[in-house]
C-alpha cells in the first residue's frame, strides 16, 4: 500500500493501531466534534487496496472529564457536517495521489 502516514497518534486504550487521520473541530459550549479515518489494508485475489471508514463523536467535558456521546444537538450538526467533508476531502486527495 502507498499511502501516507498516519498523522494521528493511537489512542491510549489499549488498541494497537489508532486511526490514520483525526479531525477535530470546536462545537458550542466548549465540546469537540471529532472524526476520525480509519484506514484497513486489504488484500483480496492477488490485490491490495485501503478500505476506509469515517467515525464521527462528539466530545465534551462534564466536571474534568471528557467524554463521548454519538448523538448531536441541532447546534453541532453543521459542524459534524463540516467535518464529515473534510474526511471526505483527506480521502479522495488520497485516492488521487
Amino acid at each position: 500500500m502507498n499511502r501516507r502516514q498516519r498523522k494521528a497518534e493511537p489512542e491510549d486504550n489499549g488498541q494497537a493501531n489508532g486511526p490514520w487521520e483525526k479531525l477535530t473541530f470546536p462545537a458550542g459550549q466548549g465540546a469537540q466534534i471529532v472524526a476520525c479515518i480509519w484506514a484497513n489494508d486489504v488484500k483480496r485475489d492477488d490485490q491490495s487496496f485501503v478500505s476506509y471508514a469515517v467515525t464521527v463523536e462528539r466530545r465534551y467535558n462534564e466536571n474534568g472529564d471528557w467524554k463521548s456521546a454519538k448523538g448531536f444537538r441541532p447546534n453541532d450538526l453543521l459542524t459534524a457536517a463540516h467535518a464529515l467533508q473534510k474526511a471526505y476531502d483527506l480521502i479522495l486527495e488520497e485516492r488521487n495521489r
